[in-house]
């Protein structure tokens, strides 16, 4: 029988017998201290990437019985999201799509992307095609290319500075969301998304270097490397204040081992043991999310589903809500970009087997008299309601599995013999 709480008297200093209420209220009153705040629950915002979403999920536990518990899916505001991968293996691609489907369900004036594009691998049509609902006057609202003048120094202070206008505007910008709460129903808050994308990590320099023109000293190499760790340290905190999302495209890089016998030890859980990534290991360790893209398969446009384009395996080597380590087949077309459809599609058959049939005439084993060729599914999709309607069903049903549940007890409080 639990032992009922003792009547406590409060004295003179305003203690009632809970340590912790009294301690707390006297740092909300230090000057120096009450900057610090308690974590609150955060808004997520998915990518439509239903796979990656899933897999980035985690469950929001609702204080008491009321059993309306809900899952989060895609990446928690002021995400540092990390990609990388071989030329060529859609990191920008995948960069430009995560970032467009972040903002696009708020008002433009509100929620943008600056992509600091210092390859020079994208321009406002590739957007509108990587981004199909955005027409260019949608797509020029929304997103702003920048291609010159970044240093390490300028990037941060660039974040800072939305940070501090946001910040500054929080109260007349701030938004509530009508669907989701914290874990004690208090409706969510959050700031409008901004998402920056720096493409790539590879030609960012430190301002000393640039002026310096040092091409590939160790001394450059050196200086770029801790002027990165200071960078992704400090960014973390503007993230999280501001609700900026930073996208950084990365490149893999040999792990050389002086000592041709000497075993390779992976420098990052998950990632191959004959690769590292350039800029050292600060950028990875304080990423959210680390997603590795290697090009598989490949498809050609008068076969399978009728274009070019590769069966990529996009694996989570870093996730901060749910299991690193995991392995995506994703279906990507070289004109279109990731096709959430098609891999939703190539899981439900290649995974689940719930696909059958073959040639003109595979079809959803729960929907047997729908018939279609791979080339015709998105269009199937798109026009068949009933087909859709069961098709996005089995979808959720089956990648809500993906997310961690916390083990509980019989109803009566009793764990079974």
């Amino acid at each position: 029988m639990a032992s009922k709480k003792k009547a406590v008297k409060v004295d003179s200093t305003g203690f009632n017998g809970n340590l912790y209420d009294y301690f707390s209220d006297s740092v909300s009153k230090d000057p120096d201290l009450k900057t610090i705040v308690d974590a609150k629950t955060k808004m997520f915002f998915p990518t439509k990437l239903d796979l990656l979403d899933y897999k980035m999920g985690k469950w929001v536990e609702m204080q008491g019985d009321s059993g309306s518990d809900y899952l989060s899916i895609g990446p928690n505001e002021g995400s540092l999201i990390t990609i990388v991968g071989d030329s060529g293996s859609g990191k920008s691609t995948l960069a430009v799509q995560l970032a467009c489907n972040i903002v696009a369900p708020y008002d433009p004036q509100m929620a943008w992307v600056d992509h600091f594009d210092e390859e020079e691998a994208t321009t406002i049509e590739r957007v509108c095609m990587l981004h199909p609902d955005w027409d260019l006057e949608d797509a020029e609202q929304y997103y702003h290319l920048k291609d010159s003048g970044l240093s390490v120094e300028k990037f941060y202070l660039y974040l800072d500075h939305i940070c501090k206008i946001k910040s500054q505007l929080a109260e007349k910008i701030m938004q509530e969301s009508d669907k989701y709460t914290d874990r004690f129903g208090v409706p969510l808050s959050f700031l409008p998304p901004t998402v920056v994308i720096l493409d790539s990590l590879a030609v960012l320099q430190p301002e000393n270097v640039i002026e310096k023109n040092e091409l590939g000293t160790s001394m450059s190499t050196t200086s770029t490397a801790k002027s990165f760790a200071t960078l992704f340290r400090s960014m973390r905190r503007l993230l999280r204040k501001g609700n900026i999302f930073v996208l950084v495209v990365n490149h893999l890089l040999d792990n050389v081992s002086i000592n041709q016998y000497e075993t390779k030890r992976a420098p990052v859980n998950y990632l191959p043991a004959n690769k590292t990534v350039y800029g050292g290991k600060t950028p990875v360790y304080l990423s959210n999310f680390v997603l590795l893209i290697e090009p598989g398969t490949k498809l050609k446009s008068d076969e399978s589903f009728g274009f070019d384009g590769f069966l990529n395996t996009l694996t989570i080597v870093k996730n901060r809500s749910n299991k690193s380590g995991q392995k995506l087949a994703m279906v990507f077309s070289q004109e279109m970009g990731f096709s959430n459809e098609l891999t939703n599609y190539i899981y439900l058959k290649n995974e689940a087997k719930l696909i059958g049939g073959a040639g003109v005439s595979f079809y959803l084993k729960e929907l047997p008299d729908i018939k279609f060729s791979q080339k015709k599914f998105l269009k199937t999709i798109k026009t068949n309601k009933e087909f859709r309607k069961k098709f996005k069903r089995t979808i959720k049903e089956l990648y809500t599995d993906f997310v961690f549940v916390r083990n509980t007890d019989d109803e009566d409080g009793s764990e079974e013999e």
